[in-house]
């Protein structure tokens, strides 16, 4: 800059303070069009979430795209979202843009969660640009929430054709789109494909809706699972004539949970349609690492333990259950909306037990035989084993194999000779919980 004959350098330094100015006062406005944080600045929304996007080698990601997917409801408050990845996901998206630093934030993000985040690399083409995601995200109860930071890698492809039903033509120019996020694709040439984010952390594994339109076509549907970095690639038919209804999977899922004995009860209305095969119930556990547990079904009740192991010490779990239709051709057909649930660790442990005598002859005389009836119920876990025995002595009298949460056995026991003694049954359930209890017998010498 050339100084005019005359300016002082006090006059330029004021100059120089009020461009600054300026320009922070712009810098300021672009981070909150943008959702990002300026530094210095306190932001007490207690509606706000942030975190930071990275490359694969660890360098900030600046000007990256990031989504966040949530049920268009009230604020989340039911307890019950409409799944990401459903059939039925009504979804709403908001959108803001990294820094330079690879730093973002939300600032008006409704209620408390889940919330599903996906973050795309900018400036690069459909099927190259990396992604990762971030499923199931809760808001703390801090003023803000920090996300994990999170690396973008290549993507997995989904990729489809799209084809006139009854010749197999491939058609053109179709519009496809997978439920509840915001993939878009157009068939060229009937080929469609959607970028996913990488399965590996914790990526795109789940379930996709896919559905494709065209007119004057019937649009049509296919609901697939992703389960490893490897492409999906999966097909579309669609036709001019009448086609069958299928009934959606049960909108509304009732779902609760019994603290006392780690059990998730799931129940919905029957679906029917002439296709269907079976029910599956997906368990995703949205805090643990791993992949998601799958149960099968042709019951509209599923009871889902979700405590198996005593060496789980986990207190809290963070539960998302999504129950789906299962065509005669192993075709996934329709998937419920999501349900929410927080399991704590139950505190009952192992099986009650009773005993008694089944003629209530007690005390019994030398020549008698001794029938002791043992019944059992586990309220937590199924049990594994029971086994009789004499207290201290080391060998077991009687042992059998057990199936299901209750029942009942007895013992014949000859008694031999006078004296006192007690006689346990231990019943030992699914976690290796072993429970014990003794009842005391008397045998007394004939007359």
């Amino acid at each position: 800059m050339a100084l005019k004959a005359g300016t002082s350098k006090a006059a330029l330094q004021r100059g120089w303070a009020c461009l600054a100015a300026f320009l922070a006062f712009v810098l300021l406005l672009s981070g909150q069009g943008c959702g990002t944080r300026v530094a210095g600045t306190e932001v007490q929304d207690p509606y706000e979430l942030a975190g930071r996007v990275q490359l694969e080698n660890g360098d900030p990601a600046g000007g990256a795209v990031v989504i966040a997917a949530y049920a268009a409801n009230d604020g989340n408050a039911s307890g019950k979202i409409q799944a990401v990845h459903s059939v039925h996901a009504d979804t709403r998206f908001d959108t803001v843009f990294a820094d330079a630093n690879g730093r973002y934030h939300f600032d008006s993000l409704p209620g408390e969660g889940p919330f599903d985040f996906t973050f795309e690399e900018a400036f690069a083409s459909e099927g190259d640009k990396k992604l990762s995601r971030l499923p199931g995200i809760f808001r703390t109860k801090q003023a803000i929430t920090t996300l994990r930071p999170v690396r973008l890698k290549p993507p997995v492809l989904l990729i489809g054709k799209v084809m006139e039903e009854s010749s197999g033509e491939l058609l053109d120019s179709a519009r496809c789109e997978v439920a509840g996020t915001p993939y878009r694709s157009i068939s060229d040439h009937g080929i469609f494909h959607f970028s996913l984010a990488d399965t590996s952390s914790p990526g795109a594994t789940g379930f996709y809706s896919i559905t494709c339109s065209l007119e004057p076509y019937t649009p049509g549907s296919v609901f697939t699972e992703v389960t490893s970095n490897a492409n999906k690639l999966v097909q579309v038919y669609l036709n001019q004539g009448a086609t069958e209804v299928v009934q959606p999977a049960p909108a509304n899922v009732d779902a609760s949970y019994d603290a006392a004995t780690g059990v998730v009860t799931l129940s919905w209305p029957k679906t029917d349609f002439s296709q269907f095969y079976v029910y599956g119930i997906r368990r995703v556990d949205l805090v643990a690492a791993g992949g998601p547990t799958v149960f099968y079904t042709n019951d509209t009740l599923y009871r889902d333990v979700v405590y198996t192991e005593q060496s789980d010490t986990v207190s809290v779990k963070h539960l998302r259950y999504t129950v789906y239709c299962l065509k005669k051709d192993l075709n996934f057909a329709t998937a419920s909306p999501a349900t929410i649930l927080t399991a704590t660790r139950p505190t009952s442990h192992g099986a009650d037990i009773s005993l008694g005598f089944s003629d209530a002859q007690n005390p019994f005389k030398v020549g008698d035989t001794a029938k002791v009836v043992g019944t059992f119920r586990n309220v937590f876990r199924d049990n594994k084993s029971l086994h009789w025995k004499i207290k201290g002595a080391t060998d077991t009298l009687r042992q059998a194999d057990l199936v299901g949460t209750s029942g009942a056995d007895t013992l014949a026991f000859p008694c031999t000779e006078p004296g006192k003694i007690e006689i346990g049954l231990s019943v030992t359930d699914m976690a290796g919980i072993v429970t014990t209890l003794y009842k005391s017998l008397e045998v007394i010498a004939a007359p």
